[in-house]
C-alpha cells in the first residue's frame, strides 16, 4: 500500500489527506463489466482515463473513487431504470424508518426517485418534502400531490435551516462526489435533536463484490459500518442506532447465483462427462442452500440514524 499525501488528494468526506491507495483499477475492465453485466455501454463516461484509483480513509475506513467526475448522468439512470429492482416503491430500509416516525414529524427525504417512501408516509405525516433531479420522476411525483422539489440538498438548506425533524436519504450517499457537504447541509436542515437518517450499500457483505455497479459511474464512495460510525467525529451528530439488512428476497439470485457457480465447478471436475446432467441438482443444492440460511446471510444494506447535537 501506498501513502499518497504528496499527491494532496483530499478526502472528500472528511476533508483531510489521511489516505491511502488501496487499487489502480483499468478503465476497460470496468466498462466490460458494465456490458456483461447490465448491457449498458458506459464508455463515454472513461474518456481520457486509462485508470481510475480508489483510495481509502485511515481515519475511518471510507472508500472513495478518484477523479471523481466519473459520476452518471441522467441518461445513465434512466438506462438502469429499466430494471424493475432498480427503482424499487418500497425497501427494508422504509420499514425501519416507517415504524420509528411519528405524524408529528416533518420529514425531507433526499433522493426521493418516484416517492414510494414519501406516499405512503403522507398517509400520516402531513409534512412530506422530497429532493429529486429526474424530471420525469418530479412529474409524477407532483401528478400524485407529494411536495417534491429540484434541487440539492446544498441549494435547499439555504432557505430551510432547523427546519425538518427527519432528513432521510435511501440508496443516495453512494453515489454524491461533495459527500462532505452533502452530509453537512443535510444536518443544516434538521431542527437541533433532529434525526439523520442514512442508508447505503453495506461494503462489509460479498454481495458487492465484482459488481459493475459498485464502480463508477454509478457508486464512487463506499461505506461500511466502521465509517458510518466513525463520521460523527467530524459532523455534529451522533449516532443513534443501527441495522444490518439480512438477506432479502430480491437479493437472493445473487447468492444463488454464486452458489450454483461454485458448485457446477466442482462437479464438472470431480464427474466430467455427467457433469451437464447433474446440473440441476447444483440448482436445487443451492436453494436448499438460500432457504436454509437466508436469516443469517448479511444483505445488501446498512442503515444508521443520527441525532442533531
Amino acid at each position: 500500500m501506498e501513502n499518497n499525501n504528496k499527491n494532496m488528494i483530499t478526502n472528500p468526506l472528511t476533508k483531510t489527506t489521511n489516505i491511502k491507495l488501496i487499487e489502480s483499477i483499468s478503465a476497460n475492465s470496468i466498462i466490460k463489466n458494465y456490458q456483461e453485466q447490465l448491457q449498458i455501454s458506459v464508455k463515454d463516461y472513461f474518456q481520457g482515463l486509462k485508470t481510475i484509483k480508489l483510495y481509502e480513509c485511515h481515519d475511518t475506513g471510507y472508500k472513495f473513487f478518484y477523479p471523481p467526475k466519473i459520476m452518471g448522468d441522467e441518461k445513465f439512470y434512466e438506462k438502469l431504470s429499466k430494471f424493475p429492482w432498480y427503482y424499487m416503491n418500497w425497501k427494508w430500509e422504509h420499514d425501519i424508518v416507517n415504524n420509528i416516525i411519528n405524524k408529528e414529524n416533518k420529514i425531507l427525504e433526499i433522493g426521493c426517485a418516484k416517492g414510494g417512501f414519501l406516499e405512503k408516509i403522507k398517509l400520516r405525516n402531513k409534512q412530506v418534502v422530497g429532493l429529486e433531479f429526474n424530471k420525469k420522476a418530479i412529474k409524477n411525483c407532483r401528478q400524485r400531490g407529494l411536495n417534491v422539489f429540484n434541487q440539492t440538498i446544498q441549494e435547499h438548506s439555504k432557505n430551510n435551516k432547523n427546519c425538518y425533524d427527519i432528513v432521510c436519504s435511501f440508496q443516495v450517499a453512494e453515489h454524491i462526489p461533495n459527500i462532505n457537504e452533502f452530509i453537512q447541509s443535510s444536518i443544516d436542515c434538521l431542527k437541533p435533536g433532529g434525526k439523520l437518517i442514512i442508508s447505503v450499500p453495506n461494503n462489509d457483505t460479498e454481495m458487492l463484490d465484482n459488481s459493475a455497479l459498485n464502480t463508477p459511474p454509478h457508486h464512487i464512495n463506499l461505506f461500511n459500518i466502521n465509517s458510518l460510525i466513525k463520521i460523527q467525529n467530524y459532523f455534529n451528530i451522533k449516532v443513534d442506532s443501527f441495522y444490518i439488512e439480512p438477506l432479502q428476497k430480491y437479493h437472493t439470485g445473487f447468492y444463488r447465483k454464486e452458489i450454483k457457480t461454485k458448485l457446477s465447478q466442482k462437479l464438472k471436475k470431480k464427474f466430467k462427462v455427467f457433469s451437464p446432467l447433474l446440473q440441476p441438482f447444483a440448482n436445487r443444492i443451492a436453494d436448499f442452500v438460500i432457504r436454509s440460511l437466508s436469516k443469517h446471510i448479511i444483505g445488501h444494506t446498512i442503515l444508521f440514524i443520527y441525532t442533531k447535537e
